[in-house]
C-alpha cells in the first residue's frame, strides 16, 4: 500500500477525538494498535493516482519483457535463416563448380580424342 502525507484540519469531532486519543495514549505510555492504524488511515489516506501510476508501469515493464522475448525469437528465426540461405548459397556453388569442372573435363577428353583422332588420320 503506497501513502502519501496531506495536512488536514480537525474540523469533526470524530476527528477531534482520535487526535486527543492520542494525546492521551502517548501521554500515558503508548499507543494502541487500534489508534494507530485509525490515525494513520486518517493522516496517510491512500493516494490512488500513485497506485494506477504503479499499475501502469508494472503494465509497461510485463509489455517490454514480451516484446524483448518476441524480439529474441525474431533474431533467433533470423539467424536460422541466414544460415540456412547461407548453406543453400554454398551447396549451389558447389554444385556449380563439379558441373563446370565436369563439363572442362569432358571437353578436354572430346579434343584429346579428336586431337587423337586428326593425328590418325594424317
Amino acid at each position: 500500500m503506497i501513502w502519501v502525507l496531506f495536512q488536514k484540519r480537525l474540523r469533526s469531532a470524530s476527528d477531534r477525538s482520535k487526535f486527543y486519543k492520542l494525546i492521551e495514549a502517548s501521554l500515558y505510555g503508548g499507543i494502541s494498535s487500534a489508534i494507530t492504524r485509525s490515525l494513520r488511515d486518517y493522516l496517510l489516506p491512500e493516494n490512488l493516482g500513485v497506485r494506477k501510476a504503479f499499475q501502469d508501469m508494472e503494465s509497461a515493464l510485463r509489455e517490454n519483457r514480451m516484446t524483448l522475448e518476441a524480439i529474441k525469437v525474431t533474431q533467433s528465426d533470423r539467424d536460422l535463416f541466414k544460415h540456412l540461405i547461407t548453406e543453400t548459397t554454398n551447396y549451389v556453388a558447389s554444385d556449380y563448380m563439379r558441373n563446370a569442372n565436369e563439363r572442362r573435363g569432358n571437353i578436354e577428353a572430346a579434343l584429346g580424342f579428336r586431337r587423337d583422332w586428326y593425328k590418325a588420320k594424317s
